[in-house]
């Protein structure tokens, strides 16, 4: 019961267990519970685990990898930690040393201060000690005004003393400097992000097989479209930043590119980058050249043959046939547009998702990319309505209905 309060509530990184431990426990949690789901189903307890294990996969690999980001973040959460306390210590002194007229605390009895700043009537109380204990004077007798140079001294029953007050600031300023020079510099921090686990090639290598769109322009492996420049070899030409800043944001990094952004978390951006710079280089199979993409007017903009010729002709051809120069180069025939039965079945909406967001949400071949990061609703409509000229048929009847 316990166990399972910490696992809800995250509080397992609060506890003393090593990262490995932790994992362990983890993963064998998520097994217990395919496990649990399959006896459920009607298997038998051996073989719905040995089958809960074969689904899960490579066990080994995810805990390596799971370990790693555990002690990673753990570090990064220490770190953190650091600077904030550092951070205050930093503010405190500052602030003692902005306000010279603040003495510290005296070690004497409890003070009365009447008024605010400078003018401070600090008063001491004299006490007496005999064999029965503490004996108490008159108020008038035990308070007296005390004795004191200035702001920065205080009286102190056995005589004067100067309380030094920027004794604490300076020790903070000194605890910020050292841990100041704890952090790891951005250099290496970069170079750690460079460097993937067995289980991140694998994680992303499925991710450009299954989901990832980058094989439709640009070759990796020796396989792959012609769009775009061969991603093999890549670290010959660019470096680790420049091919980060590329996914990220592709038009900012060269305006007018045909490459449109698609989403993907800035992790994932700096492994997929990674991942194409420890690619060797390939010597091509073939002699395919490709052809260049018409350029797009200012003035055709939201003209849709334009919009086609320039972002869908390489691949499904300038007549919308599935035969563009580029389609002998993917693993999937490329849809003809020109196909009435075909497109009389697909409604108006289907094929502006298609545009927008990849033919991967129709769950279509996914080297088809998503532009709706390049391109505004006017031109991808504009572009629904030319591929309705090419297969001169209209969106069917239930899609009309109400409009």
């Amino acid at each position: 019961m316990a166990h399972d309060f910490k696992r809800t509530f995250r509080l397992d990184r609060f506890s003393r267990s090593s990262a490995r431990a932790s994992v362990r426990d983890e993963l064998q949690h998520h097994i217990d519970l395919c496990v649990e789901e399959l006896v459920h189903a009607g298997w038998a307890e051996e073989d719905a685990r040995q089958e809960a294990t074969r689904q899960f996969g490579d066990l080994t690999a995810t805990q390596t990898y799971c370990e790693d980001i555990q002690t990673r973040r753990g570090r990064e959460e220490r770190r953190t930690m650091s600077f904030d306390e550092m951070w205050q210590d930093f503010r405190y002194a500052l602030r003692r040393s902005r306000r010279p007229g603040r003495a510290g605390q005296t070690r004497s009895a409890p003070c009365d201060r009447s008024s605010i700043g400078r003018k401070i009537a600090t008063f001491h109380r004299m006490v007496a000690r005999d064999e029965d204990g503490w004996i108490r004077e008159p108020a008038e007798k035990a308070l007296r005004p005390a004795d004191f140079d200035g702001p920065d001294c205080l009286t102190h029953p056995g005589g004067t003393e100067r309380v030094r007050s920027m004794r604490r600031p300076a020790i903070c300023l000194l605890a910020a400097a050292a841990l100041l020079g704890a952090f790891e510099p951005a250099s290496s921090q970069e170079a750690g992000l460079r460097t993937l686990t067995p289980f991140q090639v694998t994680r992303v290598e499925r991710y450009l097989e299954t989901r990832g769109s980058c094989r439709g322009c640009h070759r990796i492996g020796g396989t792959g479209g012609l769009i775009g420049p061969t991603l093999d070899g890549l670290a010959e030409r660019v470096d680790y930043t420049y091919v980060v800043r590329l996914i990220r944001n592709p038009a900012e990094v060269i305006p007018g590119t045909l490459m449109p952004r698609q989403p993907m978390p800035q992790r994932e951006a700096e492994r997929l980058a990674a991942y194409l710079l420890s690619r060797p280089a390939v010597a091509p199979s073939d002699t395919a050249v490709p052809e260049a993409p018409p350029a797009l007017d200012p003035a055709d903009r939201v003209d849709g043959p334009a919009l086609y010729a320039r972002h869908c002709a390489a691949c499904h051809g300038s007549e919308g046939r599935g035969d563009g120069w580029n389609a002998p180069n993917l693993p999937v025939v490329p849809t003809a547009h020109a196909d009435r039965e075909l497109m009389m079945k697909r409604p108006d909406d289907t094929l502006y998702d298609a545009i927008a967001a990849g033919a991967f949400v129709l769950d279509e071949s996914p080297q088809m990319p998503a532009f709706g990061a390049m391109l505004d609703p006017e031109q991808i409509r504009a572009l629904v309505a030319h591929i309705r000229a090419l297969c001169d048929c209209e969106q069917p009847t239930w899609a009309r209905r109400g409009r």
